[in-house]
């Protein structure tokens, strides 16, 4: 293994830990904010303002369906999910910019004559 591909290997793991411990971190965040009893209380409390805003209100609107906070449901029922999503996203915008910094900073390059460019001994151009 050269030392440049362990210095990609490296930035790799660098990227995987940053970006699933913030994933982690956002859900402890969600379960501290979002988990209380005066956040679901707040939570209540929003609905039946979005409820009545729908009745009354001079657009019409539709009221959340959701029981408990977005953030908490997304973060407690679909965290598997997400942490799917992730990586996968994370890894192809990963390999996707490891290729655009390579290729921009590859050095032995030869472009490739193409056949018309040659000539082939008529001398004139086309």
């Amino acid at each position: 293994m050269t030392r440049t591909s362990i210095a990609w290997l490296v930035c790799y793991v660098a990227w995987m830990a940053l970006l699933l411990g913030g994933l982690f971190w956002a859900r402890q965040t969600a379960f501290r904010v979002y988990g209380g009893v005066a956040a679901q209380a707040d939570w209540n409390r929003f609905r039946d303002d979005m409820a009545r805003l729908a009745r009354d209100g001079p657009v019409e609107r539709r009221p959340p369906k959701s029981p408990e906070p977005p953030a908490l449901v997304l973060m407690r029922d679909y965290f598997g999910v997400s942490l799917v999503g992730a990586v996968v996203f994370g890894s192809l915008l990963f390999a996707m910019l490891m290729g655009a910094t390579r290729g921009a900073f590859t050095r032995d390059f030869e472009p490739q004559a193409h056949e018309r460019d040659r000539g082939a001994g008529h001398g004139t151009a086309r």
